[in-house]
């Protein structure tokens, strides 16, 4: 899980992931598509403005498991900034 923190080159390194979806593949390495916004990133997964998960983001999450479960690939990497804010819960 790459989380980082805004500003620090999180764009870049999730647009070079998104990008190389099928060469990452092709080496065991997952990039799931579920949950990602705004073309690049996992912001879906992420969701700052919720007390509760939306149905949105619950099936975020549902696509993302049915994704990881489906693929072969040995390891998952899932990219949000976001993720260095959201509260436990």
């Amino acid at each position: 899980m790459h989380i980082g923190i805004g500003k620090t080159g999180t764009s870049s390194i999730q647009d070079m992931l998104v990008k190389n979806y099928e060469l990452l593949l092709e080496q065991d390495i997952l990039v799931p598509k579920s949950g990602i916004k705004y073309g690049m990133a996992h912001h879906g997964l992420a969701n700052l403005a919720e007390e509760e998960f939306s149905s949105d983001t619950k099936e975020n999450y549902e696509n993302l498991i049915k994704e990881i479960d489906e693929s072969k690939a040995n390891t998952v990497i899932i990219s949000s900034e976001l993720f260095s804010y959201v509260k436990p819960r």
